[in-house]
């Protein structure tokens, strides 16, 4: 658990840094082209884990082998995990990278409604959550009779819940906590 949360952690930050100078699609790219060279080089990576070469030596050994074919961001991310002694997240990184930046600035929503929506409705409601959340939507649709209205969002862990269903249960919830005299 812990090596998944630090994983995000350097993964989203990587990619902020990495990003604005190379774009999302490259950086991501670049992590998963890193990934592949420590799977498949294992002379790489057991150099860089080596306990009897120092940072120093790393470094160079890094900034000499990868410069042609790395940015300086993503050499010194690699750097930065050595010196920190987390080389080992970085398989659970590039895997959170592709998965969170796969798409560029795109993300899967799901739109849960009680009822059939007509495709003016649809956009309506893409519309208005891409301007809130400043990314594009991938929307998928579904039907859900227990809303009893309304709609609910699915948007990786955040759910945008506009139900009647939910709405009746606030209600329910505020008129329980006050007290009668």
């Amino acid at each position: 658990m812990r090596e998944k949360i630090l994983a995000v952690r350097y993964a989203d930050a990587y990619m902020g840094f990495s990003g604005k100078s190379s774009g999302v699609q490259g950086a991501a790219d670049e992590l998963k082209k890193l990934k592949t060279l420590i799977q498949e080089n294992t002379p790489f990576y057991d150099f860089l884990k080596s306990r009897d070469v120092t940072y120093a030596e790393k470094c160079a050994f890094i900034d000499e082998t990868l410069k042609g074919d790395f940015s300086e961001e993503l050499r010194h991310f690699l750097k930065l995990l050595l010196r920190k002694n987390r080389l080992y997240i970085i398989s659970a990184v590039a895997n959170h990278v592709r998965e969170k930046y796969a798409q560029g600035d795109t993300v899967n929503a799901l739109l849960m409604s009680s009822y059939p929506l007509d495709a003016g409705s649809i956009e309506a409601i893409k519309g208005k959550l891409e301007k809130k959340l400043h990314k594009k939507l991938k929307l998928y649709l579904g039907i859900d009779g227990d809303l009893l209205g309304g709609v609910r969002v699915i948007i990786g862990n955040k759910v945008i819940d506009g139900s009647v269903r939910s709405r009746l249960g606030e209600l329910k919830e505020r008129l329980l906590s006050l007290q009668v005299n």
